[in-house]
């Protein structure tokens, strides 16, 4: 049997499944005492009815599909964060990058190497709360190292300069 005869056989199989669901009732109705309750399968729902035909209220509740779960909210924030702290490393303490933000309001950060600049201000939003006016990214390439005998090399590293508009400021201490 060739792969081509197996494929027809799937589709006949498939199209024999869609007859036997267009084939079966749309609504079941169960009569319990003097109550009958009528389900349908489009809303999923039942309506309990009386013998003579009037609707009564709906014995089912049915949610609208546009809510989201509860905690949904929660989990969406956590993910952000998580996303956020895998972007950016450690922020920068040195001489020259506290005066950069004395001065400018210039923030200094190692972030991961695959980060992009929309990523970063995501990322500096996500934590910190303020909205980047622009993002600087710098390659950095690691120093050859020696110990002893042994020859070595540190690794590559990414850092981002992120200004922030005048008056917002970050606690780097965090």
């Amino acid at each position: 049997m060739g792969i081509l005869d197996k494929i027809s056989k799937k589709k006949d199989k498939g199209d024999v499944r869609a007859e036997k669901k267009a084939a079966q009732p749309k609504s079941s109705s169960k009569v319990d005492g003097k109550k009958e309750v009528k389900k349908t399968r489009e809303h999923g729902s039942s309506v309990a009815r009386s013998p003579k035909g009037d609707a009564a209220t709906p014995s089912v509740k049915q949610e609208p599909s546009e809510k989201k779960p509860k905690g949904s909210e929660k989990k969406e924030s956590r993910v952000e964060a998580a996303f956020a702290y895998g972007i950016i490393s450690h922020p920068v303490s040195t001489e020259k990058t506290d005066r950069l933000q004395m001065q400018y309001g210039k923030y200094t950060f190692m972030v991961r190497r695959g980060a992009n600049k929309v990523e970063i201000a995501r990322a500096v939003r996500e934590l910190y709360g303020v909205t980047p006016v622009s993002v600087r990214v710098m390659n950095l390439k690691g120093k050859k190292v020696r110990y002893g005998r042994l020859q070595g090399r540190r690794k590559d590293t990414r850092k981002a300069v992120v200004t922030l508009k005048e008056g917002d400021s970050i606690s780097v201490a965090e």
